[in-house]
């Protein structure tokens, strides 16, 4: 047994032989169902996937190669580009190395071969395949070989797989005490037993791995009887399911709320209550959520220049009398600026017939010149309807003289 696995797989992946890969796999006959041919398509996965933007140490860089790390297009974009090659080089595989088994999760690769002297001919082959794709080589230590989240064990002729963890592993977790709602924790026990139940293929690994979360469970502050009984509730009911029952399933609408201890239990208590009554064909789902967290509090990614913010109220001064105007953007700052300086988004040259701007006619009457620094950014809102609200609020709160209307919105207060 051998792992294989892709250094910086992500950051390696060439964007246009990918985005070239996907043209030619996909169809005209289904971008045509989508209303689009190739070259627009082309042009919608460049403006997606290529040139992502990304700060350091308060400047600006393109990333010109590679998907970004937590790019919704990275799975995607790898996946395609090592499914493509990967048929080729496994076909091009010279018979007296090649692995007798090959399966790929993203860039963990597990494979079985004849002999063990054919692992690194095999692992020389692949590096030489594409200049940006290296793969390292991990070997089954005893007949053991961890991969992923599971052991395999190779014994008498046969595969047993049990649960895995990392050296690095703490024995941290979601702490007994912790201010979340007690569903929670009670999952967390739940989830836990089930992920063992599914790697562990014999009963004594999955015995051994019980033990040993009935001792982290512990460790964290849970009740003994609490994971007990969790598990006696598991394999009841794997192996004596309830029958299913014969009556047409609602429909299931989820609601999101803040978790203030007991009384958000009386909220839902009461909100069920109405709304089974007006809708008793729909079955509502209540989700607490808590913003205090620990990321919160400790926050270690670089902030994004302000200018390249969106969703926000800003507010502009006059750097030569202090005249103020508030607006709002649900665009990048950056781009409202140069609307506001009559010049192109795109190109930023300055346009023939721009649109009116009342920081651009207060700058050309009294000959007073401006900056991107005499922006800033007052508040943030991800909700259309919330931004021009607090717009309209500040704007009625700090009645700025450049302003032509007293709010962006009618405003009912009280």
């Amino acid at each position: 047994m051998a792992s294989f696995d892709i250094e910086s797989l992500f950051t390696n992946v060439p964007l246009n032989e990918t985005t070239d890969i996907i043209l030619n796999k996909t169809t005209s006959s289904l971008l045509n169902s989508y209303g689009l041919n190739k070259t627009t398509y082309r042009k919608l996965l460049d403006i997606a996937a290529h040139n992502s933007v990304f700060t350091f140490n308060g400047s600006i860089y393109t990333q010109v190669d590679g998907v970004a790390m937590g790019s919704p297009l990275g799975p995607c974009y790898a996946n395609t580009f090592l499914c493509h090659h990967e048929q080729t080089w496994m076909n091009d595989c010279p018979a007296n190395f090649k692995p007798i088994l090959y399966r790929r999760y993203m860039d963990d690769t597990f494979l079985l071969f004849d002999d063990p002297s054919h692992i690194n001919p095999f692992l020389s082959y692949l590096n030489s395949q594409h200049p940006n794709i290296k793969f390292t080589c991990e070997t089954e230590q005893n007949n053991k070989l961890s991969f992923l989240d599971t052991s395999i064990t190779f014994h008498n002729n046969c595969f047993y797989t049990s649960t895995y963890r990392k050296p690095t592993f703490t024995g941290l977790g979601l702490h007994y005490l912790s201010y979340i709602p007690h569903i929670y924790k009670l999952n967390s026990l739940t989830t836990l037993i089930n992920r063992a139940y599914n790697i562990c293929s014999t009963w004594a690994s999955f015995h051994d791995e019980a033990s040993f979360l009935s001792k982290y469970f512990t460790t964290n502050g849970y009740p003994s009887y609490l994971f007990y009984k969790a598990l006696r509730k598991f394999l009841s009911q794997k192996f004596n399911p309830k029958p299913a029952s014969a009556t047409v399933n609602k429909d299931i609408k989820y609601i999101k709320l803040p978790y203030m201890g007991g009384l958000s239990f009386d909220l839902r208590k009461s909100l069920n209550k109405i709304l089974r009554r007006c809708y008793p064909q729909i079955s509502f789902r209540f989700v607490f959520y808590n913003n205090n967290t620990v990321g919160n509090f400790l926050k270690n990614k670089e902030m994004c220049n302000s200018e390249l913010c969106s969703n926000v109220v800003y507010l502009f001064t006059c750097p030569s009398c202090q005249a103020r105007y508030v607006g709002s953007t649900s665009r990048w700052l950056r781009h409202r600026i140069l609307e506001h300086k009559g010049k192109s988004i795109r190109t930023g040259l300055q346009l023939s017939k721009p649109s009116f701007s009342a920081i651009r006619e207060h700058s050309h009457l009294h000959n007073h010149p401006f900056s991107n620094t005499d922006f800033k950014i007052l508040t943030s809102h991800l909700n259309r309807f919330d931004l021009i609200i607090a717009e309209s609020l500040h704007i009625q709160t700090m009645k700025p003289e450049l302003n032509n209307t007293a709010t962006a919105t009618t405003l009912f207060t009280i």
